[in-house]
């Protein structure tokens, strides 16, 4: 995340049309925006004493079937 973010302002240094300026800082805000939410589902991860977490279903686990393949397990 944070090269795409880094690659991304040097862009931004580079553009001339403003347009080309506002795309560019809209893709800026988007990753630091996941970013974000990706460090605060790592906190609650290492908080949580799980071993794993989904961003989609909290009650979903990764269940390795046969190696190298992974399917998900969703408990209701």
């Amino acid at each position: 995340m944070d090269a795409q973010i880094s690659e991304y302002e040097s862009l931004l240094d580079a553009a001339d049309k403003k347009e080309d300026k506002k795309e560019i800082q809209k893709k800026i805000q988007e990753r630091k925006e996941k970013q974000t939410k990706y460090e605060q589902a790592k906190k609650d991860l290492e908080t949580s004493g799980e071993e794993q977490i989904s961003l989609t279903d909290p009650y979903a686990r990764a269940v390795i079937l046969q190696r190298p393949l992974s399917h998900y397990k969703f408990y209701l």
